[in-house]
């Protein structure tokens, strides 16, 4: 399972889209 944290989000240099979608993703948990 990815948990949404978007400072290492940051740190990984993911999108911030990608964030974005990773936390829809746990809303619809």
């Amino acid at each position: 399972m990815v948990s949404y944290n978007p400072i290492r989000g940051c740190v990984l240099g993911r999108s911030h889209e990608k964030d974005v979608l990773d936390a829809m993703y746990l809303l619809l948990q």
